[in-house]
């Protein structure tokens, strides 16, 4: 019960700050936010061990409250409806890879500054 309060609560904080930082000002805030959120839980990943607390507030919670691929599925959806298929694929392949390349950056940054054993 407890983890899922940690969950509860992190994910709330990460759905509010994205709606304060994106707030439907622009496709791309979103984008970037959910790059950040890669980033973050690569690092996050790297630097915390899987049994601690942090990881279910702040990688499930949190940054998953934080990061949303509904937006960019809503965005590319519109742009479907509006013919506008060159920011659609731009940020279908920013989102698809950049996310991934965000995650593995976040996690090599994670384990250089490590000094002790490796978090799987």
């Amino acid at each position: 019960m407890r983890v899922l309060a940690l969950v509860a609560a992190g994910g709330a904080a990460g759905c509010l700050s994205r709606w304060l930082v994106t707030d439907g000002r622009s496709p791309w805030l979103v984008v970037v936010a959910n790059l950040i959120g890669a980033l973050a839980l690569g690092l996050l990943v790297a630097l915390v061990k899987p049994t601690s607390l942090l990881r279910p507030l702040l990688g499930t919670g949190f940054l998953g409250g934080w990061t949303t691929w509904s937006a960019v599925a809503a965005q590319s959806a519109l742009d479907l409806r509006r013919s506008a298929y060159s920011p659609l694929v731009l940020m279908l392949v920013v989102s698809v890879l950049g996310g991934p390349l965000a995650a593995y950056v976040g996690s090599r940054l994670g384990h250089a500054v490590r000094l002790d054993e490796e978090v799987p």
